[in-house]
């Protein structure tokens, strides 16, 4: 099978587990009488979110975003480079924002290697340094979403209890998971530890970070997640009665879930899981018109007003570069 066809698989199952994420989704936004909500009914309820709550979202965001910065910072520390700091704040911003918008592989990967190359790093350098955002990530959120299944495990709604037991699984909550995620953290950090011997797969060498910069990659991938999910949850209904600690287990996994999926931006995942796992937790009804609206202001503040500012330094960025160092960088149509 050639490679060509391969992407065209992937990108049409990624299709699919969109589309049936928004069926879902829809399906989960009816009314008490099961009737749809309306368009309209869904637009009153974002005006009714406050004005303190818009500002506390947008001032979590701009620290959000300056935590993602510690991403691009260990990446160029672990492969031994160095940029001045104004350019790698660009790059750690601008690759986020399009990352969170257009998916990891179409949007961050290919704006940080046009970025980093027109600032003189290597095509391989680049390779290393996306592996270590990518092992960043993953670290903190194993670590994170181990250390929160054990402490506040989400219950699994009745729905999949039963779908789960058509494979003689008996999962009640997401707790028995928190062992082996902690688990694989542990080993990793091990293995930082012990093993100073470079690993090989499929015939590249990776070289384990030292135990120092394994932890700085878990404390700054889980202060991450904490400050993200704190966005979110300024914006929740007061109808909504659920703790930080409660809410941050639902947000890691639909986060994580949106990430294994590949669909851009976490689309219909992150509404998806948040709404329904958020509604299965409450003992009392929950307005999911209302859910729903604070999902939607979470995406405009987080993703898409960021979004804007980032287009215009990646242009002025590719602009103001002098042209020396475009002409001696890779090519960047990869």
């Amino acid at each position: 099978m050639s490679e060509k066809v391969r992407n065209w698989i992937g990108h049409g199952l990624v299709l699919l587990v969109f589309l049936v994420a928004v069926w879902m989704l829809l399906h989960e936004l009816k009314d008490p009488d099961g009737k749809q909500y309306s368009a309209q009914v869904i637009l009153q309820r974002l005006k009714s979110i406050s004005t303190g709550q818009l500002l506390w979202a947008l001032a979590l965001t701009v620290f959000s975003y300056v935590v993602l910065f510690g991403y691009d910072v260990l990446a160029l520390q672990s492969i031994g480079r160095s940029l001045p700091l104004w350019r790698v704040a660009i790059a750690a911003f601008v690759g986020h924002c399009c990352s969170f918008n257009f998916g990891a592989i179409l949007g961050g990967s290919t704006v940080r290697y046009r970025l980093y190359s027109l600032w003189g790093l290597s095509a391989v350098d680049i390779v290393k340094l996306l592996l270590v955002l990518g092992v960043t990530f993953w670290v903190g959120a194993l670590a994170l979403a181990g250390a929160m299944f054990w402490w506040q495990p989400i219950h699994i709604p009745e729905k999949l209890q039963e779908a789960f037991a058509k494979f003689h699984l008996t999962f009640t909550s997401v707790q028995p998971l928190a062992p082996i995620l902690i688990g694989i953290v542990i080993l990793y950090l091990g293995l930082s530890f012990f093993n100073r011997r470079p690993l090989r797969i499929k015939g590249h060498e990776l070289h384990l970070p030292s135990l120092r910069m394994a932890i700085s990659q878990l404390i700054v991938a889980s202060a991450d997640f904490v400050v993200a999910a704190s966005v979110l949850y300024v914006l929740l209904p007061k109808s909504v009665e659920i703790s930080f600690a409660q809410f941050l287990s639902i947000y890691l996994l639909a986060i994580v879930g949106g990430v294994a999926t590949h669909v851009p931006g976490g689309v219909g995942i992150l509404e998806l899981v948040v709404l329904s796992l958020v509604t299965s937790s409450q003992q009392a009804p929950v307005e999911k018109d209302a859910l729903f609206a604070s999902l939607l202001a979470f995406r405009v503040v987080y993703y898409l007003l960021p979004l804007f500012p980032a287009l215009a330094l990646l242009g002025a960025a590719d602009v103001l570069t002098p042209q020396k160092h475009k002409a001696s960088s890779p090519p960047a149509s990869h």
